[in-house]
């Protein structure tokens, strides 16, 4: 460390205006990047200043006063001022003014809000001094909300400036190919180059990788050396000699290939520019001053929003309008809204040319069809189509012309989806027709409607919700398109037209591997259709009846989706579909029998299929089952030995599941929800939720002890064990419910309230605690709710759990039980070896209306302890060797 003082921020803000809003937030987001920072914990404040804040102030490097509306009507605050102001003339403190949702001019003369509080100061001592300090306060370099879109990019912004105003932590100890330190944002090469060259005895800056320099003369001197735009590893290797270098050597490279760097180089991925500093960037490329002239407000933020925060775009675009009028400006972002700017993309086309024929496909396919969508899903779609997608995508990605968000989807910034776009519409200008694929509504409306299709398209996505007429094609409309690879006519709800074949369709060619269209208006597809390529299957609420005659060829099938095709009476022989994973049939009405073989079958759903009465699935990979409101009236479980949700709710008449449902080894879920299931001898070990709401034939003190017994051998354990390996281990789907209008009389500790105290609990061996809930009768108002415990001792909250559900339509009283494990509470003092008064409240709530609560008519708890021979539960009969 560089300095002894004590903070590296002070906080100074009014305190009920911001506290739990922007300040709060600007506080967490200081603490995150380790910056030491001192935040008043006092709501109401006087008039004099303590002297602990005034040492808080002292041992600060810097001061951010947060100038709200109201802040002027508090003399803390001004007084807090006049403190870091002394501070900063004395001192050299640095003092950084944020202006949020005010106008600094406000401050600065003391107008507006700021004029009213003032005159309720007139007489005060420091009357001038607080004008003065707010005036000199104003005047510095500071941050104004209104120059920004979002709390985020203006609290990024204004960490990043304090990281640099702080003195460094650290020595730069880095080695070899580095990268662009965390808070050093400069995305420009030659930016950093200025930044860092004085710290070094030899430099060179190299533009052209192409260009061969000597490298004796930067020999045994500490050298700073930039290679921009590297291209290959071959260019590295002939441009540098590592050996020839002085130890405290730096070597930057900017590349569009991250594959040419090494293991042990550091990588800075280069950001998207925050609005305020693209609006500054283009403002000086432009304008020649970081703001927008008067009257070019509106067109510059334009401007903005479509370059992206791409520093090469706002130089382009700045550039091209610099010395222009209003109405020039405006027709060039018309024509943008076509045609995008060629000096732009032939930049970043440089990238999509080092790819080969393959890597081109794969990232045209995303710039038109894929883009956010999942990266799994995606790979299967290309690789179908020939194309080598696993490691063509992973090109792309070290060529920063796609990115994986979070949650696995492939992301890809506009303007490069807008240079792959525009690639596709340079193969044939004048004629949609004649282009590999198509995409923009009015183009495919029109090669759809008038037959212009060529042997040339490959893909296609038509939005229904876009279409502002019915759409009627020939039966020919795609007979010429044989090299169709994707179709996708998609928007099944909600939209009043469609696409209409008043003639049929003729034909629908061999090499489609995805098929994708809503509202299909057919019985059944062509018969000289050929599905063996197909490798995914989509038609929600069509009008089939059937989907082909006689048995296709499947080898590549994987996923149908059928969903609410109410007309559908028939599924046809999938013997052949190898590799079948998903199969969705939601609401399929008309549809009697469905009996499936295939051995690689994972997830089917047949909810809502209300005529389904015969049933059977043999798939030894199969792990979702869901016949939810069909009419079957017994199920013999097939060898399932992977299975883990099965969902029979609202099967009315069902009555049968087969003895061996115990040996569905792997299942996790089960719902008999609405079902006439007369009795479940056995729970499957593995069974972490049961949901048995109206299943009024169960036989409620039978099911009770079942459960307790279930929980005891199996779940507890399980549970238990996950908690040690990961006590933040999530078991909100850890429940069991079925109707009871008691709490099994096993146990001693229950009442007919909410709430239960136990007034002495031993902890040695205490694992947790089974609790027991009566929920009442009746239909709820709002449905989603969840039922919680509260566990407090002496007065202390010590725990609390929650089990989150659509708790509703009650025709009877419900019986809930789960575990709660030891691990999961707060705050237990070490130093007793027993629970005193210990109380455990419960609640029955909907979310997001918490005043809204449904009285618990019982509730038990049952101490659960380890034994060396398992888990035992105190019961009635247990309960006073504790007492």
């Amino acid at each position: 460390m560089s300095s002894s003082k004590k903070y590296d921020v002070f906080l100074s803000f009014q305190g009920e205006d911001t506290r739990r809003n922007f300040t709060s937030h600007l506080y967490e987001a200081l603490r995150q990047k380790k910056v030491e920072t001192y935040i008043d914990e006092q709501l109401e404040k006087g008039d004099e200043i303590s002297p602990a804040l005034i040492k808080a102030i002292k041992d600060s490097h810097v001061s951010i006063v947060v100038f709200f509306e109201n802040y002027a009507s508090s003399k803390w605050c001004l007084g807090e001022l006049i403190m870091i102001l002394d501070c900063k003339k004395d001192q050299g403190q640095i003092v950084i003014p944020i202006f949020y949702d005010i106008d600094p001019s406000h401050v600065r003369k003391q107008t507006g809000s700021y004029e009213q509080a003032f005159a309720k100061h007139v007489g005060e001592s420091n009357y001038n001094k607080w004008k003065a300090a707010l005036t000199e306060a104003a005047n510095l370099s500071g941050w104004d909300s209104q120059t920004y879109m979002t709390d985020p990019e203006l609290l990024k912004d204004i960490v990043e400036d304090v990281l640099r105003k702080l003195p460094p932590r650290y020595q730069n100890q880095r080695k070899g190919l580095v990268g662009i330190e965390e808070h050093c944002k400069t995305t420009l090469a030659s930016a950093l180059y200025d930044k860092l060259s004085h710290e070094f005895e030899g430099k060179r800056f190299v533009t052209d990788v192409w260009e061969e320099f000597d490298m004796s003369k930067l020999q045994d001197k500490k050298s700073l050396i930039v290679l921009d735009d590297v291209a290959t590893s071959e260019q590295l290797e002939t441009l540098i000699n590592y050996d020839l270098l002085r130890p405290g050597s730096r070597v930057i490279v900017t590349t569009r290939n991250k594959q040419i760097l090494g293991l042990t180089d550091e990588i800075y991925h280069v950001e998207e520019l925050s609005s305020h500093h693209s609006l500054q960037l283009f403002c000086l490329t432009v304008f020649g001053e970081k703001q927008p002239k008067d009257g070019y407000e509106d067109l510059s933020r334009k401007v903005i929003s479509y370059c992206k925060g791409i520093p090469l775009a706002l130089k382009v675009m700045g550039a091209s309008l610099r010395r222009k009028s209003k109405e020039v400006w405006e027709s060039e972002l018309r024509k943008l809204q076509k045609i995008s700017n060629m000096e732009i993309h032939k930049v970043l086309k440089l990238s999509y040319d080092g790819l080969d024929d393959s890597q081109k496909d794969i990232f045209l396919d995303i710039a038109c069809f894929f883009k956010r969508n999942y990266k799994d899903w995606v790979i299967g779609i290309l690789e179908a189509s020939g194309f080598f997608a696993a490691s063509g995508i992973e090109v792309l990605l070290d060529k920063a012309l796609v990115t994986i968000s979070d949650d696995n989807r492939i992301e890809m910034h506009d303007l490069i989806q807008e240079l792959g776009q525009e690639i596709v519409r340079q193969e044939c200008i004048k004629d949609p027709g004649r282009r590999s694929r198509l995409w923009r509504h009015e183009e495919v409306h029109d090669v759809l409607k008038y037959n212009k299709g060529t042997d040339v398209v490959e893909g296609i996505v038509l939005d229904l919700y876009k279409l502002t007429g019915y759409l009627c094609l020939s039966s020919d409309s795609l007979s010429k398109m044989t090299n169709l690879r994707f179709l996708q006519i998609q928007g099944w709800r909600y939209n009043r037209f469609n696409v209409c074949l008043s003639n049929g369709l003729k034909s629908l060619h061999d090499k489609l591997r995805y098929l994708h269209w809503d509202r299909f208006c057919l019985e059944s597809l062509p018969s000289n259709f050929c599905a063996e390529q197909l490798v995914e299957f989509r038609m929600h609420e069509s009008k089939l009846k059937k989907l082909w005659n006689g048995v296709q060829n499947l080898v590549n099938l994987k996923i149908i989706y059928l969903w609410g095709s109410r007309d559908l009476i028939e599924v046809p022989d999938l013997s052949k579909a190898e590799r079948l994973e998903v199969i969705f049939l939601y609401k399929c009405v008309s549809l009697c029998q469905l009996h499936v073989h295939s051995k690689s079958l994972r997830r089917l759903f047949a909810e809502g299929c209300s005529s389904l009465k015969e049933f059977s699935v043999t798939s030894e990979e199969i792990k979702e089952l869901n016949l939810a409101g069909t009419a079957i009236c017994s199920l013999q479980p097939s060898i399932w030995p992977k299975i883990t949700f099965l969902s029979l709710k609202d099967c009315n008449n069902l009555k049968f599941i087969g003895n061996n449902i115990v040996h569905l080894s792997s299942l996790e879920i089960l719902d008999l929800s609405g079902t006439n299931i007369s009795s479940l001898l056995e729970l499957p070990p593995s069974l972490q939720l049961l949901i048995a709401i109206n299943c009024t034939s169960l036989e409620s003190d039978f099911t009770q002890q079942l459960v307790l017994k279930h929980m005891l051998q199996s779940h507890i354990p399980y549970l238990h064990q996950q908690y040690l390996d990961n006590p933040a281990y999530n078991d909100d789907h850890a429940y069991f419910l079925f109707l009871g209008v008691h709490v099994t009389n096993d146990c001693g500790i229950c009442t007919a309230d909410n709430s239960i105290t136990i007034s002495y609990l031993p902890k040695s061996d205490l694992c947790g605690f089974i609790y027991c809930i009566v929920l009442p009768k009746g239909s709820t108002k709002y449905g989603y709710g969840g039922v919680s415990c509260s566990i407090n001792q002496d007065g202390t909250n010590i725990g609390w759990d929650v089990k989150k559900k659509h708790f509703k339509n009650f025709t009877s009283d419900h019986v809930l039980l789960w575990y709660h494990d030891i691990i999961k509470f707060d705050g237990i003092s070490e130093a007793c070896d027993h629970f005193s008064n210990i109380t455990f409240t419960f609640e029955y709530a909907y979310l997001f209306h918490t005043k809204t609560k449904d009285k618990i008519k019982e509730c038990g708890v049952f101490p659960i302890y380890a034994t060396t021979s398992g888990f035992k539960l105190i019961s009635s009969s247990t309960k006073e060797a504790f007492e």
